[in-house]
């Protein structure tokens, strides 16, 4: 469901129950942070519409709702979502062909963000493909009004050599699709919100805390200005640059790391890994006037910079070339546009940086894995608008061929 449709007067719970008064209609956002439901979805599910939303959760198109009304945003949409997708990425086949399809771009690693890291590590010995992946156990859906605790995992001994599991995932906040990113400011398309913090300060300092206790690096999903100050002031309150600037926090997503903000993350020793299908709604967040994603000025600040894709398979983002060209463009603002070879290092070696894997990974020097790609064009040379038909010729991985192209 596109944010036209979620927004739209007549889109509601109600007209759902009169197209489908008998079948349960679950509507799920691009984002997959908000949802709508039909009654009869809501008795499928088992929904107690009595419940006040959970922790991290909210109802009611503008996230204001105290009571059950059939729209649901992130802590209260997630579990739902999860029971009624099967994730096709689970199917061994499906696995095989995603990791050949990224090998044809040259992609040598992912990262993985897994609800149930057990599972998905499981997966990974069976299907033992020449392919790198680091899974990231990830807590966003809460259970009532209590945090839902991280898994951690053992790799066994047989991939360990290409699977690694650590690090913790958590999601700060919405997005600025629903308008659920909380802003300093309101919203320029609806002046009468400005998002919904969901977390209180307490529970942020006990997510970072227990990663510091966890020893376990930590990624946050994080959109609004006002939630970006809320993580940096608990930084603050948690040992300051004394105890983060070496524990290299990610902040995923970064639209709302405002101009004010970007000297106290490098101060704090914050990466941030933005991702091009946020860069290229640049223009409709600038219809929304407070919202922007910075790239150049992270990298002027001295802020280190991931591109990653925040893609699932089937997504044109999963391509890095296409990426590339979007954020080394950015058609919203210019003025922050970085040049190709920013966005390959921000795709190579300060991605294993951000993992602290800058040891073995991210640059082709003696001591370090032979993983590489031999490219169908010079990506320095070629025109913006055919970077994204960049393929690899050749891709290793640890000094072996895990993709050749065929002879044309």
């Amino acid at each position: 469901m596109g944010t036209a449709a979620f927004f739209d007067a007549e889109c509601t719970p109600a007209a759902l129950d009169r197209v489908a008064p008998e079948t349960p209609v679950f509507l799920a956002a691009g984002t997959v942070h908000a949802g709508m439901l039909n009654s009869a979805a809501v008795k499928w599910f088992g929904i107690d519409t009595n419940a006040p939303p959970p922790l991290a959760g909210w109802y009611g198109k503008d996230a204001r709702s105290k009571t059950w009304d059939g729209v649901v945003h992130n802590s209260a949409m997630l579990p739902l979502f999860l029971r009624v997708t099967s994730d096709g990425m689970h199917e061994d086949e499906t696995l095989r062909a995603y990791f050949a399809n990224e090998l044809k771009w040259g992609v040598t690693s992912n990262t993985f963000l897994e609800y149930h890291p057990a599972a998905r590590i499981e997966q990974l010995a069976r299907v033992n493909a020449l392919f790198r992946v680091r899974v990231v156990p990830f807590a966003q859906y809460e259970t009532g009004q209590k945090r839902r605790r991280l898994e951690q995992v053992k790799v066994p001994a047989a991939i360990a050599d290409r699977v690694t599991s650590h690090g913790e995932k958590w999601v700060l906040d919405g997005t600025p699709r629903e308008r659920t990113a909380p802003l300093r400011a309101p919203y320029a398309d609806d002046p009468g919100t400005s998002g919904q913090v969901d977390y209180p300060d307490a529970e942020v300092r006990a997510i970072l805390s227990e990663s510091v206790a966890h020893d376990q690096p930590l990624m946050v999903h994080v959109t609004g200005d006002r939630s970006t100050e809320q993580l940096l002031d608990q930084m603050e309150a948690t040992g300051g640059a004394k105890g983060w600037a070496e524990r290299r926090l990610r902040i995923e997503h970064g639209n709302g790391l405002a101009a004010d903000l970007i000297p106290r993350a490098k101060r704090l020793g914050v990466e941030v890994a933005e991702n091009a299908m946020y860069i290229n709604e640049g223009l409709q967040l600038a219809q929304r006037g407070t919202i922007w994603t910075p790239c150049r000025s992270l990298l002027d600040a001295g802020v280190p910079l991931v591109l990653a894709s925040d893609g699932a398979p089937g997504l044109p983002f999963l391509n890095p070339f296409l990426d590339m060209m979007i954020a080394t463009t950015y058609p919203a603002h210019p003025q922050e546009a970085i040049t190709r070879e920013q966005a390959l290092i921000a795709y190579t070696r300060t991605a294993a940086y951000s993992e602290f894997a800058e040891g073995r990974l991210g640059t082709l020097e003696p001591g370090k894995l032979a993983d590489l790609a031999m490219l169908s064009q010079d990506i320095f040379k070629v025109a913006t608008e055919d970077l994204s038909k960049t393929e690899s010729v050749l891709t290793m991985v640890g000094g072996k061929i895990a993709y050749e192209r065929e002879r044309r």
